[in-house]
């Protein structure tokens, strides 16, 4: 049955990369170490100091920043859906991995965490957005990793992954005959 497990993790790792391609970090991005988010007011940019996707950021326990960065979508990647992905090095849920709000031109539009990682530009109108991202790092972890990238989507393979993860996943509940 192990034998059986690795072939389908492989095969949806090999489905996952066609869904999800064309990967590329953020770039330029800026961050200033903060207090709590009291109000919508972003940090003034000139207190923000450069920021590499990848790096750690957190002054210790319980500690909060502001991401900020520009993205102008590539030529290449305008004729597929595209989404924005942040990510700690924290994959697995719990209650106290790193929390992250994003704003996209001016704008609240979701909270993002190992759960919900991921958020689909809208480049149909618009291919240039200005980004913010409030981040919370919990009170178990004095430094979390902050990864940002951009990536095209496949939307009929990602539907085939989740369709094949999900019942996978599943498996992993039943019974053992």
């Amino acid at each position: 049955m192990q034998t059986q497990y690795r072939k389908v993790k492989q095969y949806l790792k090999l489905i996952d990369q066609a869904a999800h391609c064309n990967r590329r970090p953020v770039e330029n991005i800026t961050m200033v170490d903060c207090g709590y988010k009291t109000d919508n007011s972003f940090p003034a940019l000139d207190t923000m100091k450069p920021f590499k996707s990848g790096d750690t950021w957190g002054t210790g326990l319980d500690s909060h920043a502001w991401f900020h960065f520009h993205l102008d979508i590539p030529e290449d990647m305008r004729d597929k859906p595209v989404q924005l992905v942040i990510r700690s090095e924290h994959e697995r849920w719990v209650s106290s991995t790193p929390q992250f709000l994003l704003f996209v031109d001016g704008v609240m539009r979701q909270g993002m965490d190992t759960q919900h990682w991921y958020f689909n530009l809208e480049t149909s109108e618009k291919t240039d957005f200005d980004i913010f991202v409030y981040a919370y790092n919990s009170e178990y972890f004095a430094q979390s990793k902050f990864n940002a990238e951009i990536r095209n989507v496949n939307v009929e393979t990602e539907a085939l992954w989740y369709d094949i993860d999900i019942a996978f996943d599943a498996l992993g509940f039943l019974k053992p005959d």
